[in-house]
């Protein structure tokens, strides 16, 4: 009796393993939603960036358009609507997003450093190397999705 007893909750441990190692195996992977720019820029951005870090973290990255208007920008906000996880901005319109509290400020603490492990008290870590001294700044996170 003890060792069919004892049978059973073996199997039944297996059976558990199982199902949990199938269901992390077979489930779909997270989504990263970016919005972006139309055209040649949002399609080179797509191919350099987005669907490598999709392969390299499993991550299904999808893009969502936009023309840079802060209308719609606002409209999410307001509506607490979100169509996207990451959003493109030129400088001009992330100033002005900031300044009417359009966005939500990320604890740099958070944050690994960038390759040359600096982290800026502005909420980003970036690599200086890939700074284009003109305007842009090139921010790169390591948002931890490994599973």
């Amino acid at each position: 009796m003890k060792l069919r007893r004892s049978l059973l909750l073996a199997l039944a441990a297996a059976l558990i393993v199982l199902i949990g190692v199938l269901y992390l195996k077979t489930r779909p992977a997270p989504i990263l939603t970016v919005m972006t720019w139309p055209g040649a820029y949002g399609r080179a951005q797509a191919s350099a960036q987005m669907r490598p870090f999709g392969v390299e973290k499993n991550v299904d990255v999808r893009t969502a358009l936009w023309d840079g208007d802060l209308k719609e920008i606002r409209a999410m906000v307001e509506k607490r609507d979100f169509k996207a996880d990451v959003i493109d901005f030129e400088l001009p319109a992330a100033v002005r997003a900031c300044q009417e509290k359009l966005l939500e400020k990320i604890d740099s603490a958070i944050l690994p450093a960038g390759a040359d492990q600096d982290v800026s008290d502005w909420g980003g870590a970036y690599d200086k190397t890939s700074v284009d001294k003109l305007a842009r700044v090139v921010v790169t996170v390591d948002y931890g999705i490994d599973r």
